[in-house]
């Protein structure tokens, strides 16, 4: 099974000042899990995702808002599994 994830990030470079972006995609899912919690499952997913956008722009990324299937907003779950890590 597939989400849609949306990902709405801001990038920063000393000197440069900073640019807002935009990063949308399918992605799978595990169907089990996203049967019994679709937006821990999401979340999990687009941290993921959003792992991958942070190495790509080293490490100069701010998230903004992430959102899955267009009407889902898990910014703040997504926040909670990076501060969860620690």
């Amino acid at each position: 099974m597939q989400i849609h994830l949306t990902i709405h990030y801001a990038t920063h470079y000393p000197g440069l000042g900073h640019n807002s972006g935009l990063q949308r995609g399918n992605y799978e899912v595990d169907s089990m899990e996203y049967e019994i919690d679709p937006d821990k499952e999401a979340a999990r997913v687009a941290k993921r995702a959003c792992d991958k956008l942070i190495r790509d722009n080293v490490n100069k990324v701010t998230l903004r808002k992430i959102i899955y299937n267009e009407t889902n907003d898990i910014t703040d779950k997504v926040r909670e599994l990076y501060i969860g890590r620690k």
